[in-house]
């Protein structure tokens, strides 16, 4: 869903059960909000059962108003505005929600429509001043008895601020309409909480509870309230002791419910206990705006970001980011300058079109995996893992070998990110290797290893995995030890251009292997009628191509030993996409090809799927589009569904043996917080959800693609755009421009007017890309894929795209690449 989000948001008032005091008080804060000359608004999403709530809020709110107005005596004094309330969805029977729903027989409002009605109508009442001469729900008012209540004075409400209180159903965690819980429900616009407590034995728990439940997901408690009881229980005093730094108000005790409440509204010390609540939250919001408007500052002085030019990016060009849920950011933006010195803060949404660098598969502000991990941390922390098991190391560990190690694999062995899943890949392989050729754990003297690879890739930041890749600004530069000890093939890559699926062989490959009759020959193969032509290796591998490929790789191998007096140990490759080195799409068959003829010199395969594996690219591993298994492949960026960094390395059992023998054989690599029971169970929650989901293929399926291939086909088309491509859930558009590579400013314009449309991308050189995750609705792709046409369109209608020739421009999103 688009997640919709009040500029301001007002408060939203749960509470711990139900019958524990939520209408009372809530009008009570609406009441002291008009004593104060605020203008109050009242929003009921849900209501079973009559009389309806909003009557009785307004009927209590507007009597405080009139009594204000009665009883100040100034010379011309006006009264309060009347307190706006409406209720969005009413249902007839007194039980729960999603009950009362069912029952009325209509149809179920969805938490999508409860979560867009209430954005609309605190909107509309800030839109209006906050004020109101009545509603649908203040007719109702009248037939309850209720006093009639004076008119506002258009001259005086003007200048008055409001309060808008948006009441929730039940308890905390009651089902809405839709049977969802209702904090899952209102989840996506995160309005700041007053939860009101239960004053009654057994009230404690149930709200310490109903606190750690909303803290769960992520919401922010103003403060809690409750109402006292003649036994004198004390829960407001408990209560405070365990809540933290989150108030806790105490307001008297209700009279008996044959007595009326007005009186209790007008005595002085209920009144003073609201006036204190209507403080204390106020207090509460100030001091949260006072910390959000420091932090840009704060950052700048202590945060070194990775892969960001700190002189290029001012203050200004930093997102703020409040929360996050779904595909998107909630951004605070900061107005220190606002009316009468105020320190303001509005909220806006930013699509996650990076996928929070590749991570995202769950969507942010999971419950499900905020659970998990809570649960994970309470019984276990972290604990050693040599020599110990426990379940959700074992359960994810099984998941992979069952799921994209299915057929091949056979064990796991954690690690803490993707570099070093790699690092230990490339330890495997090499061993392997090493047992098979020499017999040995080591190479024999005078004996260098290199690793087969292809040109363009990245496979971390670690020494290891940084020498496995040609010199380039990953790490050229960045580290006094670098250096490359690999073959690199020269990849032939497939895109959409102009409308066309062209296969594009690398100048190396068409200089020493294709002919001027091969080329004649070739030009059919060069030229496909689709993506999906690229995986049809039924007709593609006894094709010319194939056999261009096959002597290329077999040339080049041959001439790297016999030139360089190295050995090749392994086959290290990102399989399909080159993600890092542009997001390069190669041609699956020259993988398949490579992969072929390095095994057939014994040499291990390694598929390293940081970014690619688990459902990235539409299936749980690459091998089922390229058919062809490795002997050791790493899993990391959506291995926790994007919630906390944890790496598995997966493996054959062939693999595993080469390091049996005596103690210094096993393999000597680790981290302290190696299978952390936190990211396991983050791991086995969502693969999990992905597997209950309507997306999921099952077992060695193939996912439908996030983006349209016609949409992708006719960005290709577009003047600026050079090439196109997507699968899975990645969508790469290279922009034409002078200079290429990472450090190319080719792509500035896309994604800073992308930005501004509310899309979060990131630029690799002249590379633009939007990423979302696997469960990301259709509709949400096709809106995002209509911004980014738009965006394209534009950038060609003006004659070009950013980055060169703007030398005297902020490069704001070059500055923070990949």
């Amino acid at each position: 869903m688009v997640i919709p989000l009040v500029p301001v948001p007002p408060p939203q008032v749960f509470g711990a059960n139900t019958d524990v005091g939520k209408t009372v008080i809530t009008a009570g804060l609406l009441r002291a909000a008009a004593l104060q000359g605020l203008r109050a608004s009242y929003i009921k999403p849900v209501q079973a059962g009559s009389p309806s709530d909003a009557v009785f809020v307004s009927r209590h709110a507007n009597v405080g108003a009139a009594a204000a107005a009665a009883a100040s005596g100034k010379p011309g004094g006006v009264a309060p505005p009347l307190c706006r309330t409406s209720t969005l969805f009413d249902y007839t029977d007194p039980v729960s929600p999603h009950l009362a729903a069912e029952r009325d027989g209509g149809k179920i409002a969805s938490d999508t429509e409860i979560v867009e009605a209430i954005v609309d109508e605190v909107k509309a009442i800030l839109s209006s001043g906050g004020g109101d001469s009545g509603g649908a729900d203040d007719e109702a008012e009248g037939d309850a008895g209720s006093p009639t209540t004076p008119q506002p004075s258009s001259s005086s409400s003007s200048s008055l601020g409001s309060l808008v209180l948006v009441e929730a159903a039940g308890g905390v965690l009651s089902p809405a309409p839709s049977g969802s819980l209702q904090a899952d429900t209102f989840r996506p616009m995160r309005l700041p909480v007053l939860l009101v407590g239960d004053g009654k034995l057994g009230g404690i728990g149930a709200t310490l509870s109903a606190l750690e439940s909303l803290r769960t997901r992520g919401y922010s408690v103003l403060g809690i309230a409750l109402l006292a009881q003649d036994k004198h229980l004390g829960n407001a005093d408990a209560v405070s002791r365990h809540a933290g730094p989150i108030p806790v108000f105490e307001l008297p005790t209700l009279p008996p419910p044959d007595v009326p409440l007005e009186p209790w509204y007008d005595d002085d010390a209920t009144a003073r206990g609201f006036q204190t609540l209507l403080g204390g939250l106020s207090e509460r919001r100030v001091a949260e705006a006072s910390r959000l408007a420091g932090m840009k500052a704060r950052g700048h002085r202590a945060l070194w970001w990775p892969f960001t030019q700190h002189d290029q990016l001012s203050e200004g060009k930093v997102n703020l980011l409040d929360s996050a849920y779904g595909d998107y950011y909630c951004v605070a933006d900061v107005d220190e300058e606002g009316g009468k010195g105020e320190t303001r803060v509005s909220h806006r949404a930013l699509v996650d079109a990076c996928a929070s660098w590749w991570t995202q598969g769950a969507g942010h502000g999971n419950p499900g995996m905020a659970l998990a991990v809570a649960e994970a941390a309470g019984r276990y922390g972290h604990v050693i893992f040599p020599g110990n098991i426990h379940a959700p190391a074992l359960e994810v560990a099984e998941r992979l070998v069952e799921g994209p190690g299915r057929g091949w694999a056979s064990r796991v062995f954690f690690t803490d990110n993707g570099s070093t899943a790699t690092e230990v890949a490339i330890k495997m392989g090499f061993r392997r290797f090493l047992k098979d050729r020499f017999g040995l754990s080591e190479p024999p003297s005078k004996t260098r290893l290199s690793v087969v690879a292809q040109a363009g890739c990245y496979h971390g930041d670690t020494l290891g995995a940084m020498n496995v890749a040609v010199p380039s600004v990953f790490n050229r530069g960045q580290h006094a030890w670098y250096q490359a000890k690999g073959l690199f093939f020269e990849t032939p890559n497939v895109s959409w251009r102009d409308g066309c699926f062209n296969v594009a062989i690398p100048t190396p490959m068409h200089a020493a292997a294709l002919t001027k009759a091969a080329e004649v020959e070739l030009a059919p193969e060069l030229m496909l009628e689709s993506r999906d032509a690229a995986f049809e290796f039924g007709t593609r591998d006894a094709g010319a191509l194939a056999d261009v490929y096959r002597a290329h790789v077999r040339s080049k191998m041959d001439e790297f030993e016999a030139q360089e007096g190295a050995i090749l140990g392994s086959l290290l490759l990102e399989p399909l996409v080159m993600g890092a080195g542009g997001m390069v799409f190669v041609d699956p068959l020259f993988q398949r090809v490579l992969v072929q003829e390095c095994r057939a010199r014994g040499l291990p395969v390694i598929f390293d799927e940081v970014f690619c594996g688990l459902w990235r690219l539409g299936v749980e591993s690459s091998r089922e589009l390229l058919g062809e298994d490795p002997d050791v492949s790493c899993y990391a960026k959506l291995l926790t569904g994007g919630l906390v960094p944890m790496a598995a390395t997966v493996a054959t059992e062939r693999v595993f043996d080469a390091f049996s023998g005596a103690k210094a054989d096993c393999l000597l690599h680790g981290h302290s917080y190696t299978a952390h029971p936190v990211g396991c169970a983050a791991a086995v929650e969502f693969l999990s959800q992905l597997e209950k989901s309507s997306v999921y293929p099952g077992t060695g399926g193939r996912m439908s693609d996030s983006w349209d291939e016609q949409a992708v086909r006719a960005l290709s088309r577009l003047p600026a755009v050079d090439r196109a491509f997507a699968l899975g859930s990645v969508l790469a558009i290279e922009m034409k421009a002078a200079d290429r590579g990472y450090d190319s400013h080719g792509a500035v314009d896309v994604v800073q007017r992308l930005h501004e449309s509310g899309v979060y991308a990131r630029v690799l050189g002249n590379v633009a890309y939007v990423m979302v995750s696997p469960t990301t609705p259709v509709e949400a792709c096709e809106g995002l894929m209509a911004t980014v046409a738009g965006v394209l369109r534009g950038l060609g209608e003006e004659g070009g795209v950013g980055g060169s020739g703007k030398a005297d421009s902020e490069p704001d999103s070059v500055a923070y690449s990949i």
